[in-house]
């Protein structure tokens, strides 16, 4: 039972290349307000791999150890892990995702809520997660701002959307963003900004930006900007990907607006590779 950040502490000062916890279920049992909390995200590499339950509870940063280069609670969530019902706000801008920097091999995050704006300077960026890596999210609302602080390159196409930044084999299931979502280019999304995998029924309400003014030199398809109301970019070459790569049941009801001198967008889905 964790009720304390003390006692939340201990697990981030416990974990190591030996310790993931596999098997161990933690409950959350109050909200918790955290000051100077050092996030389990600074410790790079670092997996958990239990059963954390945050009980309906809200964790609110109120400051963080800003040594941490990523402030996601978790920075790699990986199966048989479970993350669920908890919600995350902050006071402060959080880098790289609302809750988990990446989720991998099997990991389950569902009834997750972040509260939190969000943003990252050079790469992927999610509102709950960074990086959904053969994993699955489910029942997971975004209502916080997401944002990339500086132009990146748009070969390298990352990803910024509302419930995750990029979807690698995952399946986004139920989910639905609220919050803004704005990008200097790339692929932008609602729901997932680049995915190789399957997003079923999922909701975005957001309103999406794609602000880059820059003038793309390259004539080849990755050089445009890829702008979805769910995804930006199904990726279909991408390893790894799902043979059964799908966008099903989606609805978008925010609006995209557009500046980029070079774009695709589309209601649901900019670009879907085969």
């Amino acid at each position: 039972l964790i009720s304390s950040q003390q006692e939340l502490e201990q697990i981030y000062q416990m974990m190591s290349a030996t310790n993931q916890f596999a098997g161990t279920h933690f409950l959350l049992t109050n909200d918790l307000v955290l000051t100077n909390f050092r996030p389990f995200s600074r410790m790079f590499y670092v997996t958990f791999s239990g059963h954390f339950d945050g009980g309906g509870h809200n964790i609110h940063y109120v400051s963080f150890d800003t040594s941490a280069t990523y402030c996601a609670l978790f920075y790699t969530l990986q199966g048989p892990g479970v993350l669920e019902n908890l919600t995350v706000s902050s006071d402060s801008l959080l880098i790289g995702s609302g809750i988990v920097h990446i989720a991998i091999d099997g990991a389950t995050i569902r009834n997750c809520v972040n509260l939190a704006d969000v943003s990252e300077y050079d790469g992927s960026c999610g509102g709950v997660v960074n990086h959904l890596h053969t994993s699955t999210m489910e029942n997971c609302v975004n209502r916080g701002t997401v944002y990339m602080l500086s132009p990146v390159n748009t070969l390298i196409l990352m990803g910024v959307g509302g419930i995750a930044g990029m979807s690698s084999a995952g399946v986004i299931l139920h989910c639905e963003n609220y919050g803004n979502v704005f990008h200097y280019g790339g692929a932008i999304g609602g729901i997932v900004g680049r995915s190789s995998g399957v997003i079923e029924n999922c909701r975005n309400y957001g309103e999406i930006f794609d602000t880059n003014f820059r003038a793309h030199t390259v004539n080849t398809p990755n050089t445009y900007d890829l702008v979805g109301g769910i995804v930006g970019f199904q990726d279909g070459f991408d390893y790894p990907y799902r043979d059964d790569k799908r966008v099903v049941g989606c609805s978008n009801y925010g609006t995209i607006t557009l500046k980029s001198h070079q774009a695709i967008y589309d209601a649901v889905c900019a670009r879907d590779e085969k």
